[in-house]
């Protein structure tokens, strides 16, 4: 019997607000320690606070005292049913604000007003349960997952008089702005005072503890109350018991998304903050996630839409592709597109096919997603491969639609070395320097197969993040809406860099000893051009063939008309590129990497399927992250739009020598 994982889980629900009293927030949070309970694969240690035990006093001390043994190998889970709120913020501490108020859990008042948790106290006492107290150190964080059903819960934390579309919908929310709050209260007031972040960071002296946030809505959306049941809770927890928790947080809030979001004005949201973007795919509470639902889709009935596929047009799913609906028992019934929006895919299936579905049930849907740019390989080495060859033939062909084998080096995009005792992925015409570290053959080569096409899988996933570009793009044409400026950091101070003109390079690179090798700074600034507000999302691209949207403290950002941001300007906008240990090794005259723009007028940009981890470089190193992100000390009527834009970088080698002749092994 497999090893149960230790969870600490801490459960709040809050629904006696004297001024606007809610209904099923103690049930939902009730019902979710239930289900983790229920669950055999995990060892759970819960602690409730309801209504007026849930003052701010005793929510922050059951974060340090509960969850907070929460060590290394083991979970920490916190889950919140209230009542958001806002504050006014100090415009001096806070000025990153844009909106001049904080975003607030509305703890129980103890008989008076709500007491507010700021999320920037809750983003302080986050980093203690990751890393321990003062003095109190933890060698490794552990795994952290928060999830919030309230208002105001997408930018990290239930409210009243709503509109019904049926019968007692309530909103999670204060409707006005509670007022700026004394130092003082700050629950890290004896630590700094309010001059300290005035003129640093918030990262350098708030830091994040690595965690998984689901949140209930947008920021500016409502959190719903339907029937006396939060609408994010009852589907999240649908969600989990159809799936006994075997799935990984992009496809739990992908499937959650679909229930709401096509019935209700509320999208919820998934974000990996302060830690590894590939937290995205872990499995939920540190279970196994499924297999199948990175490569597949999911479809599920939605009441007031029918059957949905979880990928849209961003995920590489067009108005022709080809889909299988996987029964019970091997059996599938084949769907096809009836319309297509950027997150979504609406399915059209005939009587005889819906007749054989359970629209209660979510179903695993083979679709060729993240297709649309596949990459060209040539196996090199057939002579001395055998039956080696034959089964990695075989494999490949399951990724038909990814990858595509050629037979001449010109028309490859990569090649895949067969030799007697490696796997090795190489650029055409480069045998000697492989783009991940080469993986051994032994025995009859079958793990080795099974990572080299997992390898090249991953690399046709991020040539196709690289490349993703809307082709039915209307509001945008000709003229992208926003402008991207890329400046970096010289002796004199900061040089724009063109990256628009051919043949460009950041040179000037500077060594750094500790790290044995050279580093340069980057700043990125975004301008809207346009006439609208939009939203977006930044990812970086690496030739370790990472993907991330690490460098936005949120997944999506709004940018008005007419305004200017600073990417990374929460961890001082100053980016950290070094140069990766292969371009020293391999002699190679430049290193390269990628910003890619998603801009849209909606805020349901869905990126999260769209991270990637590195893979392992060729050169064996500590560090394989080119970026450090430390801080320093869907109508025809135009009215919806999506475009990227993507921004190369290139980085001269200081060391290349263009005459060096010696061969490399």
């Amino acid at each position: 019997m497999a090893e149960k994982t230790k969870v600490y889980a801490l459960a709040v629900g809050i629904t006696d607000y004297p001024s606007s009293p809610l209904s099923g927030c103690v049930d939902d949070a009730d019902r979710m320690i239930r289900l983790l309970k229920n669950d055999p694969a995990l060892d759970v240690a819960e602690l409730t606070l309801f209504n007026d035990q849930a003052t701010k006093t005793a929510l922050v001390g059951a974060f340090r005292n509960h969850l907070g043994r929460a060590q290394a190998g083991e979970a920490a889970f916190f889950y919140f049913s209230g009542h958001g709120a806002r504050e006014k913020a100090s415009t001096a501490a806070w000025k990153d604000e844009t909106d001049e108020t904080l975003e607030c859990l509305a703890c129980h008042g103890a008989g008076g007003p709500p007491s507010l948790l700021a999320d920037k106290e809750l983003r302080y006492i986050l980093h203690e349960v990751a890393f321990g107290a003062p003095g109190k150190a933890k060698a490794a964080p552990p795994h952290i997952l928060a999830v919030f059903d309230c208002c105001h819960s997408g930018d990290n934390t239930r409210a009243i008089a709503f509109e019904e579309k049926e019968p007692r919908i309530k909103q999670k929310r204060f409707t006005g702005v509670f007022p700026q709050r004394s130092w003082k209260d700050f629950i890290f007031s004896d630590k700094w005072e309010e001059a300290d972040f005035a003129g640093q960071p918030i990262a350098a002296l708030l830091p994040e503890g690595p965690h998984v946030q689901l949140a209930a809505c947008l920021a500016s959306e409502p959190a719903l109350e339907v029937n006396d049941e939060g609408l994010f809770t009852k589907n999240l927890l649908k969600v989990l018991e159809d799936t006994n928790g075997n799935l990984s947080y992009a496809s739990l809030h992908n499937i959650v998304s679909n229930y709401i979001r096509h019935q209700f004005k509320q999208n919820p949201q998934l974000y990996v903050q302060g830690g590894d973007p590939g937290l995205t795919y872990s499995g939920f509470l540190c279970k196994p996630p499924e297999t199948a639902g990175l490569a597949q889709g999911r479809a599920q009935y939605s009441q007031s839409d029918g059957w949905l596929l979880n990928l849209g047009a961003m995920h590489g799913i067009s108005e022709k592709s080809e889909m299988d609906i996987l029964l019970d028992g091997g059996a599938t019934v084949s769907p096809t597109v009836e319309k297509l929006t950027i997150n979504t895919t609406f399915l059209d299936l005939d009587r005889d096919s819906r007749a054989l579905l359970d629209k209660k049930k979510i179903y695993p849907c083979r679709v060729a997603a993240f297709s649309s740019y596949p990459i060209s390989v040539l196996i090199k080495g057939e002579k001395e491969g055998g039956e080696l060859l034959r089964n990695l033939k075989t494999a490949l062909a399951a990724h038909q639609s990814r990858i595509h084998l050629t037979e001449q080096e010109a028309d490859a995009g990569y090649l895949l070395h067969v030799r007697p005792d490696q796997l090795a992925i190489t650029p055409p015409f480069e045998p000697d320097c492989p783009l991940v570290h080469p993986t051994k053959v032994t025995g009859d080569g079958a793990p080795a197969i099974k990572t080299v096409v997992e390898q090249l899988a991953h690399i046709a996933k991020w040539e196709y993040v690289k490349e993703l570009h809307n082709e039915n793009v209307r509001l945008f044409r000709g003229r992208p809406p926003l402008r991207v400026d890329v400046q970096y950091k010289i002796q004199d101070g900061w040089k724009p860099y063109p990256y628009a003109e051919k043949g460009t390079v950041i040179d000037g690179l500077e060594w750094v000893e500790a790290r044995k090798t050279y580093r340069s700074y980057i700043k990125v600034v975004l301008t809207n051009e346009s006439d609208r507000d939009l939203y977006y999302s930044f990812f970086y691209l690496t030739i370790n063939f990472e993907s991330s949207g690490a460098m936005m403290e949120k997944q999506v950002e709004l940018i008005r008309a007419g305004e200017t941001v600073t990417i990374f300007s929460h961890k001082g906008g100053e980016l950290r590129f070094y140069l990766e240990p292969q371009a020293l090794h391999y002699n190679l005259p430049e290193s390269r990497a990628w910003f890619k723009v998603f801009i849209s007028t909606r805020e349901d940009i869905n990126t999260s399927l769209l991270t990637l981890k590195a893979l392992p470089p060729p050169v064996a190193a500590e560090r394989a992250r080119s970026f450090n992100l430390e801080a320093l000390d869907d109508t025809l009527d135009y009215a919806h739009d999506w475009t990227t834009m993507l921004v190369p970088l290139r980085f001269k080698n200081p060391e290349y020598n263009r005459d060096k002749e010696e061969p490399i092994q």
